[in-house]
């Protein structure tokens, strides 16, 4: 015992800073907790408040169901605070909301955006509401947009301006498609009947109408049309219901017909389909391609399947 109090006044003074500092520590790490819990809770009752603000937001019109309480909060938050930015002026901000393929499709630079869009909205002060239109595989929002009426000085709200946000995810963060532009899918099937190939190589959906891009490859001698005024129907897509929708080619250009021998020339061709989950579009009919002289008068059909 003796020894123990001699080796104890020997060594006080580090006896006690360690005893001192592992009491030190131990406060440390219940602070630290205590601070970790405290922001943790906090976060959750934000959550919270957020899914509470966002509930009614999250019914779907059109699906009959709800947005997720998982996303509620995320996509509520990503739509004001898009709109948000576009009624401060803050462009910039505003553009790197949306999506790369909305980017590529839409407005391929900020300049474009402000141009087409912003100029377009919101020139005058506004005010909005947005709710879920569909919240199936695809999370599309109804938004509308207002004047506002204390900076117009109107007494009664004139009409509204409506758009269709679809949210996706680029490597796990939400992303916006504006615009009623819902979403871009892969295709890449092809046919080929005597030296004409066709690849339908992918498909913009919108809400009103799809857009594909094909490429046309005439491995043949003499050049090709690919349709004739005299069959307006020569172009059309099938649905699993077999329901056909036929493209709307008075927007193409002439020269889009004609493909020169040994061209291959990529074009976009729009369809008159609104948007549903259960569309499930399965092939393309291209029904009149001819060759572009007096010599040749057969007809190639080709359907391109996937």
């Amino acid at each position: 015992m003796n020894r123990m109090f001699r080796l104890y006044n020997q060594n006080r003074k580090e006896f006690w800073t360690v005893i001192l500092s592992i009491i030190f520590i131990f406060i440390l790490i219940q602070l630290f907790n205590y601070l970790a819990r405290m922001k943790n809770q906090q976060r959750r009752e934000e959550v919270t408040k957020d899914e509470i603000r966002y509930e009614n937001q999250s019914k779907s019109i059109i699906s009959g169901g709800s947005v997720s309480e998982g996303k509620r909060a995320t996509y509520g938050s990503l739509i004001e605070e898009f709109l948000e930015n576009c009624i401060k002026g803050n462009v910039d901000e505003a553009y790197q909301a949306l999506s790369t393929q909305c980017k590529e499709e839409l407005y391929p630079n900020i300049e474009s955006f402000q141009n087409l869009y912003w100029n377009r909205n919101f020139a005058n002060k506004k005010t909005y509401t947005f709710q879920s239109w569909n919240s199936n595989n695809t999370d599309t929002y109804i938004v509308k947009l207002y004047d506002d009426v204390l900076s117009t000085g109107y007494s009664k709200q004139k009409g509204y301006i409506e758009d269709y946000y679809t949210i996706i995810k680029e490597d796990g963060i939400p992303k916006l498609n504006i615009s009623s532009y819902i979403k871009q899918e892969e295709i890449n099937q092809e046919k080929e009947e005597q030296g004409i190939k066709v690849t339908v190589e992918k498909v913009d959906i919108f809400k009103e109408f799809y857009r594909y891009k094909i490429k046309i490859k005439n491995n043949t001698e003499h050049d090709i049309v690919w349709h004739t005024e005299n069959e307006m129907d020569s172009v059309y897509v099938m649905n699993r219901y077999d329901i056909k929708f036929e493209a709307l080619l008075y927007e193409n250009k002439k020269s889009d017909f004609l493909v020169k021998a040994g061209e291959e020339k990529e074009i976009t061709i729009k369809f008159a389909i609104t948007f549903r989950e259960d569309m499930q579009i399965k092939n393309m009919n291209m029904m009149d391609i001819v060759a572009d002289d007096s010599n040749h008068t057969e007809k190639i059909q080709l359907k391109i399947e996937w």
